[in-house]
């Protein structure tokens, strides 16, 4: 249906963490690392581990190809940034490496240190084309499921990050919450100038909202 209404769709796979839910969750548990802050039913993962790599690009991104998938959607390699050692940056480093034989675009969700990194050793032979990145004009408050604008402080730091990026060549994509209407129209002339792509959701489950 996607495809009849020229919609590309990326299948999203959970790299940095594990999720009770997952159907091999008892076999990977002893991986875990430490707790998810917000997430009660998640906890960071030794990305580190050969088995680990290989269940996500053998096992789930394989099933994702052969659907018919137009590219994969990888979420938390912000465990670099809990983790900052150098054994987990490579571990990322080698799903990457790995996905390319599906020859399918892969877009990184959040993992600024990871990014940054790997755009300081060789930006010309990066293995992913865009990022997404979440709370550069808001910053979602979980205790009380509200949002407020992000400090000039942290936003500085993630637009001027994102700007490197799409130096770099990469696409560049935007998710922020609940931002009112003055915010809104503040980030759709910043990202029409940037080239940049945005989405405004109305909570933090990514339920309806609009760019």
């Amino acid at each position: 249906y996607l495809h009849r209404a020229g919609t590309k769709a990326y299948a999203y796979i959970n790299v940095g963490a594990l999720e009770e839910y997952d159907p091999e969750y008892l076999r990977f548990k002893k991986l875990s690392l430490a707790p998810y802050e917000n997430w009660e039913d998640e906890a960071w993962i030794d990305v580190s581990n050969q088995e680990w790599q290989n269940y996500i690009t053998e096992n789930v991104a394989e099933e994702i190809a052969e659907l018919g998938f137009d590219g994969f959607f990888l979420d938390n390699f912000d465990v670099y940034y809990q983790f900052p050692k150098d054994e987990i940056y490579q571990g990322l480093h080698t799903v990457l490496n790995n996905l390319q034989k599906y020859k399918m675009p892969i877009i990184l969700n959040g993992g600024d240190s990871f990014v940054s990194r790997a755009l300081a050793e060789d930006s010309s032979r990066l293995l992913f084309q865009g990022v997404n990145q979440e709370d550069v004009f808001t910053s979602y408050n979980f205790d009380t499921n509200t949002s407020s604008e992000q400090d000039p402080d942290t936003r500085s730091y993630y637009q001027d990050y994102l700007e490197k990026a799409k130096s770099a060549g990469l696409s560049v994509y935007i998710l922020e919450y609940m931002a009112d209407a003055k915010l809104s129209k503040e980030i759709s002339a910043y990202c029409k100038e940037k080239q940049f792509q945005w989405y405004n959701a109305a909570g933090i489950f990514l339920t309806a909202g609009k760019a």
